[in-house]
């Protein structure tokens, strides 16, 4: 298989035939997608309210932090190392990211401000309030939020970016890539939503559209070789999210 490399010079597209390595890595990856959808649907669905719940859902972070590094012990050759990294490179990649970041707030914030889809996400303000006060985060929003929008952002990129994506591509290619990567970051998201929004066709248009900033993100990724650009403009995104939650709950 071929190093797939993030800031260490140009990678390739190219699937290359089956294996039993490859296999073995196919179904690493299968588990890696489902995992934080299956996970979400215990703790959200089975057994929401529960103190289970709590453990469950920290399990699924820690899960999602640890995996990738101990897979890539045995596909070293996929994922670059540490010292291969080319930090300069990494800064270099943010102007992007804050470009991007900034044209998918003003798309959520026209949005959210002049469409009817907006008036929709400000009819659900009880059950949003419901679920942000079960979860124990309402008296503490801001802080829970910067901190989740600078941690959660990264845990995702380095999970569904850097692992999930770069592993996807030694298989796959152009479009079906994207979409694949894409839909599996959403999956775990419409049961997020599905807290929020008893809407099923809101729910459903707003965890397509993290779909797609999922496949933005991973482009970004692949146009820079560099992950540093694709976490700005998702942190960037996940405080223009919180700041309408802000204004739902409290304004």
């Amino acid at each position: 298989m071929k190093l797939t490399k993030l800031c260490t010079g140009s990678h390739s597209n190219t699937v290359e035939p089956p294996t039993a390595r490859s296999s073995q890595l196919t179904w690493i990856l299968a588990v890696a997608m489902c995992m934080p959808s299956v996970s979400a649907w215990v703790y959200l669905v089975l057994l929401s309210g529960s103190e289970v719940a709590q453990w469950l859902y920290s399990a699924a972070k820690l899960t999602m932090l640890a995996l990738p590094l101990i897979v890539v012990l045995g596909f070293e050759r996929i994922w670059p190392r540490w010292r291969d990294i080319q930090w300069r490179a990494q800064l270099r990649s943010l102007p992007l990211g804050f470009g991007t970041g900034v044209a998918i707030v003003a798309i959520i914030a026209a949005t959210y401000c002049f469409t009817p889809i907006g008036d929709s996400v400000r009819a659900n303000a009880d059950h949003i309030r419901t679920a942000t006060a079960e979860m124990g985060i309402l008296d503490w929003y801001i802080p829970f939020c910067c901190g989740l929008s600078i941690l959660h952002a990264l845990l995702e990129e380095y999970y569904w970016r850097w692992f999930v994506h770069s592993g996807l591509r030694q298989f796959l290619s152009g479009w079906s890539l994207y979409a694949l990567g894409g839909l599996a970051f959403a999956g775990h998201h419409f049961f997020i939503l599905a807290g929020y929004f008893p809407n099923f066709a809101l729910t459903a248009f707003i965890g397509g559209c993290i779909g797609i900033g999922g496949m933005i993100w991973a482009w970004q990724m692949d146009r820079t070789k560099c992950l540093a650009g694709s976490w700005l403009s998702h942190f960037i995104v996940d405080i223009a999210i919180f700041a309408i939650g802000y204004d739902i709950l409290f304004l």
